[in-house]
């Protein structure tokens, strides 16, 4: 027996047709488990064990402190397609572990294909191959299902990255002469692409699609006008309910009518007409409703015809009419507020959430029984942040919040189950309202720096944990505040009530000065490769056990790396003694003691990240860890930097996703992507016109290729925008300025990378040079490109008899 799909009796089925479980609404009907409505407190602890197969419902808490509820969805967690694709300087980028880019299909490139008249019991799979038969190779996720209600056929929608995907897939179709395909129709559409990294903040794809609920028309019948009004009074305040539900009531009277041969009125006379009734409701219920026997009417008459579709009904052809239009990433399950059901459902791109609106909104449809589908375009933006940071700036918030529902935006904070960070969420009607929020949110969660006169506020203690770290933690505690400090930047920042900042600035100031004028020069003690491993692994965090806090500091900057004493002579001593049997030191211990440090700076781990790797960092070591990734020569890599850098493992991209701030995210994958370019200029290259920013691929044969946002045409081989000429008269009429810049050159030393023709100066040091801007390593003798340092050396030593010193 076939199971029931959970998802699809929550309403969060995204299969489909190609769902392995069954959508019987009969059986969903009678089989629905009324605890998929209740939070799991198990995951809202992050201790549930059971995932997919709890019957509580898991998701994050809504944080009601300054937050205000409106048709907002709780925190979605994004997919991985979701957090791995990006669509940044023209082109769509497939990024894997690590932010490296795996892969690089041009928007010029890519084309879509609606393909309708699909068996029934066609899945993604089969799909697929089918359009491999034809000669295509279509990733599995790059199709989507759809099925239209009362069709007897599904559609699908497919991206294909091939060039002419859409066009010669189309004309194939046409031209089969297969009984398979004589029932299919294929149709190029617009290619579905994720979100841009600039406008990776602004989410336009949810709208809210409403609908009265399916109801009938009663009437009630009295013989007194005052009974009818105060029954009406009744039902309208809500005292008087039909099952439950709220209705309304209109009094009518009839002119008076006499009876034959008298003259007593009909007492038959006034009408209370009642809409919105449950269509579920029989003639007892509403004798049940009215309450007070005073108001029982004479007569009741039910419409014998329900107003709209069955509520089970109606939502499967709702999402049938949205999915007609584009593919949906998913549609809420219906909620009923006063007279109608409200869902939210995003589209797969904003292109189709907007034809939606244009299409369907206010329009009447006949399979709605004759009513209106009503939908609102929603433009929404999610900032995340630590938790503390958040609970620290409420009051900054508040008169923000007033001003944002002032335009109409709704502000929710959703508190992350299992980490420590908070996502903030707001929506509203009007984009460019949505994006002025954000900005303000982001400028109130920046917090203030610290300063010190022109320069930001720093002592070299603060560098490692010390004394410094009580200092500061004091002052977190006494004044309800949050300092974080970056040993990157070496700045402080401060985050709380802006009345408190002049007084911790102060006290943060005099304490760290104090500290400064009482702390003694640091005795140095260098350290060899494998003392050095030691006291990553735990040793340097016993050592000061030993001395006591504050005494020595690590010295993680200079080469060798050192241990610097503070204390007195006999301290010194003590401590290299310490650091000269460290490998006698248990090493069990010295295990348990590097899993609470972190991985960059070796001190206790400082509003830690745990990584999939099982390795450390404090959050402000693991952000400046994954921007800096791009300052080696190789391939752009976020790699671990555990177990005294002998991790080496590609950081999970989804690691990065849940630990980084969205900005930060974004700027990840940008310095990716920049990156991967730049080693490339024999396969890819930025348009000339200043600004643009769009890549496209180079050639051998020229070719004048139009681009897609500045619109200038740009010579494909040689990479000029040289219009109708040819590239040889191109290089003749630019050879005057080319020829002296050349000789300035040869004057100067100055030489072109071989590989993507940076110019580069030597000065000082070795033959082995870094291009600055492909990341090449070259020899500076004869030019020749390695993709890392130590061949470099190598070559050099065997070819030239020397590194050049």
């Amino acid at each position: 027996m076939v199971q029931l799909c959970k998802f699809f009796l929550q309403g969060r089925c995204s299969k489909g047709a190609a769902c392995a479980f069954t959508h019987d609404q009969d059986k969903a009907s009678k089989n629905l488990d009324t605890r998929l409505a209740i939070p799991c407190t198990f995951y809202l602890r992050g201790a549930c064990s059971k995932g997919n197969a709890c019957p509580f419902e898991h998701a994050d808490q809504v944080q009601n402190d300054v937050s205000d509820q409106g048709d907002t969805l709780p925190a979605q967690r994004e997919n991985d397609v979701e957090i791995s694709r990006r669509t940044i300087g023209g082109a769509l980028i497939q990024f894997k572990d690590g932010a490296s880019v795996s892969k690089v299909s041009l928007i010029a490139e890519l084309s879509a294909v609606r393909l309708e008249g699909l068996n029934p019991q066609a899945t993604v799979a089969s799909i697929a191959a089918l359009i491999h038969e034809f000669g295509f190779k279509v990733e599995e996720d790059a199709i989507q299902i759809s099925k239209l209600y009362k069709s007897t056929s599904i559609s699908a929608f497919i991206n294909g990255e091939a060039p002419g995907f859409a066009r010669l897939f189309c004309d194939k179709i046409r031209k089969s002469n297969s009984d398979r395909t004589t029932s299919l129709t294929a149709t190029s559409i617009p290619p579905r692409l994720p979100p841009s990294s600039v406008s990776r903040r602004i989410n336009c794809r949810k709208v809210i699609v409403s609908w009265y609920r399916p109801s009938r028309l009663v009437w009630m019948n009295f013989g007194v006008e005052s009974i009818a009004k105060r029954v009406s009074e009744k039902f309208n305040g809500g005292r008087y309910k039909i099952l439950g539900t709220k209705v309304t009531a209109v009094p009518k009277g009839s002119q008076k009518r006499y009876t034959i041969g008298g003259r007593n009125p009909n007492p038959v006379n006034w009408t209370v007409v009642i809409k919105g009734v449950p269509c579920t409701a029989c003639e007892e219920d509403i004798v049940t409703a009215v309450t007070d026997s005073y108001d029982s009417p004479r007569h009741i008459e039910l419409d014998k015809t329900p107003v709209g579709p069955e509520s089970r009904v109606a939502p499967i052809i709702v999402e049938s009419l949205l999915t007609s239009i584009g593919p949906l990433d998913f549609m809420t399950e219906p909620q009923l507020r006063d007279s109608k059901y409200k869902a939210i459902a995003q589209f797969a791109d904003d292109r189709n959430a907007r034809e939606a609106v244009d299409k369907l909104n206010g329009q009447t449809q006949q399979d709605l029984a004759g009513g209106k589908l009503f939908l609102q375009l929603r433009t929404s933006s999610k900032v995340k942040t630590l938790t503390r940071i958040y609970d620290a700036m409420q009051e900054q918030l508040r008169p923000c919040v007033r001003a944002w529902k002032a335009q109409r935006l709704t502000f929710n904070a959703y508190n992350e189950a299992k980490k420590q960070t908070t996502s903030i969420a707001i929506e509203g009607d009007d984009a460019k309202e949505v994006a002025k929020a954000v900005s303000s949110l982001e400028d109130v969660l920046r917090g203030r720096t610290i300063q010190d006169g022109d320069r930001a506020l720093w002592i070299e203690a603060l560098s490692s944990h010390s004394v410094t770290s009580n200092v500061l933690s004091s002052l977190c505690k006494r004044d309800d505040v949050v300092i974080l400090r970056n040993k990157c930047k070496k700045q402080l920042t401060f985050f709380g009530p802006a009345e408190a900042f002049p007084d911790v600035e102060e006290s943060l100031r005099k304490g760290l000065e104090e500290m400064k004028v009482n702390s003694k020069p640091g005795l140095a003690i260098s350290l060899e490769k494998e003392q050095f491993a030691w006291a990553c692994r735990g040793g340097f965090s016993r050592l000061n056990e030993m001395l006591g806090l504050g005494i020595a500091s690590f010295d993680v900057a200079s080469n060798p790396k050192r241990v610097l004493v503070s204390g007195t002579q006999g301290q010194y001593r003590r401590a290299k003694e310490f650091i000269s049997c460290g490998g006698q030191d248990d090493s069990s211990a010295a295990s348990d003691q590097e899993d609470q440090l972190c991985a960059i700076c070796w001190t206790e781990a400082e509003d830690p990240v745990y990584t999939d790797c099982k390795h450390t960092y404090c959050l402000d070591c693991f952000e400046n860890l994954c921007i800096s990734a791009h300052a080696g020569g190789s391939e752009f890599n976020v790699i671990c930097q555990g177990a005294v850098g002998k991790c080496q493992a590609a950081l999970k991209l989804r690691d990065l996703h849940e630990h980084l701030k969205s900005s930060a995210f974004e700027d990840v994958l940008g310095a990716s992507f920049a990156s991967y370019v730049a080693r490339r200029p024999q396969e890819l290259r930025y348009c000339p016109t200043p600004d643009c920013g769009f890549i496209y691929r180079t050639t051998e044969v020229p070719t004048l290729q139009n681009c897609l946002k500045c619109l200038e045409p740009v010579c494909t081989a040689c990479h000029g925008q040289h219009g109708a000429i040819s590239c040889a008269e191109y290089a003749e009429i630019s050879s005057g300025g080319y020829e002296a810049f050349e000789k300035f050159k040869k004057e100067m030393n100055i030489k072109d990378c071989p590989r993507c023709k940076t110019p580069m100066e030597k000065t000082y040091g070795c033959n082995h040079m870094t291009c600055l801007g492909c990341r090449a390593h070259i020899c500076w003798v004869c030019m020749a490109v390695f993709d890392s340092g130590d061949p470099v050396y190598e070559h050099m030593n065997l070819k030239h008899n020397g590194i050049g010193l």
